[in-house]
């Protein structure tokens, strides 16, 4: 859990599998201050076996999304 956390800082977003449970992953993207401080996330929760495809459409999607919250300096 922790790589996945210091991947998505370089990333943009982060993956994790089986948190929940054994049939979900968790999509997240942060969403940061004026400070650029991470203040919160939003993450969808799909079904693990979501196709390669869709989970990228996915995390675009979450990704903009951030941004879109996220306070700009």
């Amino acid at each position: 859990f922790i790589e996945d956390i210091v991947t998505a800082g370089s990333a943009g977003y982060c993956v994790t599998s089986g948190l929940v449970d054994a049939y979900t992953k968790c999509l997240a993207a942060p969403v940061f201050s004026a400070a650029g401080k991470v203040e919160a996330t939003i993450c969808l929760v799909v079904p693990i076996d979501t196709s390669e495809e869709k989970t990228g459409h996915l995390i675009a999607l979450l990704r903009e999304r951030a941004a879109r919250l996220s306070i700009s300096g």
